[in-house]
């Protein structure tokens, strides 16, 4: 099963959504990423995707990530409080994923301790919530 058919059964199954919305913290803006991130990060957009992942969805990831990166919400995340795994992370079955590969293309509004808040096609909010402690691989060593 690839990672995002693994999201989309729990999102049909409600384990990603919210029904209601945590108090936000706007983002700092800053993008003062820790030297191994950015590494990180660099060498996720030269990688081709894992087996049994599709080129498209690997595609879309990478530009997630890149996104959070360069937008400071990953710095934001980690001043929060957050895991390199919560932002960059996935299990190795693809079942947990952290908020790059759960975001999907879509846009990233706010973020805070416990969870981020992002606007899908048509303005349509969907809510990320963090699972701090369980143990994910970063995108760039899978």
């Amino acid at each position: 099963m690839s990672i995002r058919q693994a999201a989309r059964d729990r999102l049909a199954r409600g384990a990603a959504l919210r029904s209601t919305v945590p108090v936000p913290c706007a983002r700092n803006g800053g993008t003062d990423l820790p030297p191994p991130i950015a590494q990180g990060l660099a060498r996720l957009a030269r990688t081709s995707a894992p087996r049994g992942v599709d080129r498209a969805v690997w595609r879309q990831i990478r530009a997630d990530a890149q996104r959070i990166g360069d937008g400071g919400w990953a710095t934001e995340a980690l001043a929060l409080g957050w895991s390199v795994e919560d932002v960059f992370g996935v299990s190795a079955d693809g079942a947990i994923e952290g908020l790059a590969v759960w975001l999907d293309g879509r846009r990233l509004v706010l973020i805070d301790a416990a969870s981020a808040i992002a606007a899908g096609a048509g303005g349509r909010r969907f809510v990320f919530t963090r699972r701090g402690g369980v143990v994910l691989r970063l995108l760039w060593a899978v």
